[in-house]
């Protein structure tokens, strides 16, 4: 028993670790904190989706890029994202998708990066809008920020 004590000293520092850096995601620098954490994520028709946005933070950021993570065990997800995608700003604003660097050949696991022109104005929150995956009209993921 006394040979596991260190191991679960390791480990516990670990936890201990993974929990600060967390706690630490939700404020991403000085002028700009995003409320709650950042991904975002949505179960409905058998599919899971993971939205986590890479760089609101950053004002001198090109584009607007997200992380996009699907899953599934029983529908393809045969879907390029980049035609399915827009981005709104509470301005009213709204935004069609520059790219997705994802696979569109389908299979059951999706991994990539969707990108975004910059909005024309400034704005207090967005919202990504991904249309008609697995038959959901619509899976919205906002994200409130604050200056």
């Amino acid at each position: 028993m006394k040979m596991h004590l260190p191991i679960v000293i390791v480990l516990f520092g670990f936890l201990l670790s993974a929990c600060s850096s967390l706690e630490n995601a939700a404020q991403i620098s000085d002028d700009l904190t995003i409320d709650s954490g950042l991904t975002r994520s949505n179960d409905s028709a058998a599919v899971s989706v993971e939205v986590t946005p890479l760089n609101l933070d950053q004002p001198s950021a090109t584009t607007l890029d997200f992380s996009v993570v699907l899953n599934t065990h029983s529908v393809d997800l045969r879907y390029d994202l980049a035609t399915i995608a827009v981005l709104r700003a509470d301005n009213g604003e709204e935004v069609t998708a520059l790219k997705w660097d994802g696979p569109t050949d389908g299979g059951h696991h999706v991994r990539g990066v969707l990108s975004f022109p910059k909005f024309n104005a400034s704005t207090q929150s967005v919202m990504l809008v991904l249309r008609d995956i697995a038959g959901v009209s619509e899976r919205i993921f906002e994200w409130r920020l604050t200056s």
